[in-house]
């Protein structure tokens, strides 16, 4: 039997739970923390703005040391111009040979101050360096070209003047065209620079100039000669004739139709003559024959003239004829 214990008239204490309101720590607390992000906010948007105030600076200054660039280029520039404008007018007035165009350039670009601009970031000055450099090739270049173009027309003036006494002399009489012609070609070398790939036409075209000329003098010292015009028309016609290979077509047919001209010239006149020399030698047979007709006897002299103008015609035996009957009938 279990005796029971109970309480013997003590309670036993109980716990009892306190509940504390922190509502208005916690408001507090996010208080605080709203306020940390707006500093945070503020302090964020601050480092923007000067960011920003930053790269529009960068951007400010770069576009600034770009337009100084592009400006000091265009300075550059002109002054290159500047000089090789002077060179070119140095080789125009001869003041310059264009043997040392070149080396003029050279010292001028020498002196010309290279510009240098501050701000350029390293794409900016490879690209502003790349125009200092553009701008000394093209200028140099330029007095290339106009060097050599001074060089040729120096060449070119040689050449013609050299061309032209040498055609002088082919232009005078009995002159060895074959020779003067080889001496065109020693002017090769000179020729190939001034004339450069037309050097070949032209001298090919002064030497059928020789030749034409040549053919046309012949033609105008033979104008009254029948013996040399039909030769130097045999000449300009024949396969084997002087002027075959030396003239072109055109130029051959030039000359062969006034050789031809003179030619029918003169035999028309020969024939006119011949005719015009019968018709009197046969007025003089009819004068001679008047003569013995009135019974007096004819004179030395007038049988001289008579003689003199049937020789060579075909009344000449007649005339013989009769000068040896008078001379019979004369006989005691």
């Amino acid at each position: 039997m279990r005796i029971p214990v109970g309480n013997f008239g003590f309670q036993t204490p109980t716990t009892q739970r306190t509940q504390v309101d922190v509502s208005g720590v916690d408001a507090i607390g996010r208080g605080m923390q709203q306020l940390g992000n707006i500093g945070m906010q503020a302090s964020a948007v601050m480092m923007a703005e000067k960011e920003r105030e930053i790269a529009e600076k960068k951007r400010e200054d770069e576009a600034l040391a770009r337009a100084k660039a592009s400006n000091a280029l265009l300075d550059h520039e002109i002054q290159v111009k500047a000089l090789t404008t002077d060179i070119e007018s140095r080789l125009a007035d001869g003041s310059l040979s264009y043997t040392d165009a070149q080396a003029a350039f050279e010292e001028g670009y020498s002196k010309i101050e290279k510009p240098k601009i501050e701000g350029l970031d390293p794409a900016m000055t490879e690209t502003f360096d790349k125009g200092l450099k553009r701008a000394e090739f093209s200028g140099f270049a330029h007095v290339q070209g106009i060097a050599e173009k001074a060089k040729r027309a120096d060449f070119k003036g040689q050449v013609d003047i050299a061309l032209d006494r040498l055609g002088k002399l082919a232009g005078m009489p009995g002159s060895d065209i074959e020779k003067i012609n080889s001496q065109a070609d020693t002017l090769d070398p000179l020729g190939r620079v001034a004339y450069g790939a037309n050097w070949g036409k032209a001298k090919q075209d002064f030497k059928d100039k020789n030749w034409l000329n040549h053919a046309m003098q012949r033609s105008m010292e033979a104008k009254d000669d029948l013996t040399a015009i039909q030769r130097l028309e045999k000449d300009l016609t024949a396969a084997d004739g002087f002027y075959a290979g030396k003239l072109d077509t055109d130029k051959r047919n030039a000359v062969l139709r006034a050789v031809i001209n003179d030619r029918l010239r003169i035999e028309n006149k020969i024939q006119h003559d011949a005719a015009r020399r019968e018709a009197r030698a046969e007025r003089v047979i009819g004068e001679i024959d008047r003569q013995i007709t009135s019974g007096v006897p004819a004179s030395p002299e007038m049988w001289a003239d008579w003689a003199g103008k049937v020789k060579g015609t075909a009344w000449e035996s007649e005339f013989r004829q009769r000068l040896t009957e008078e001379a019979e009938d004369r006989r005691p």
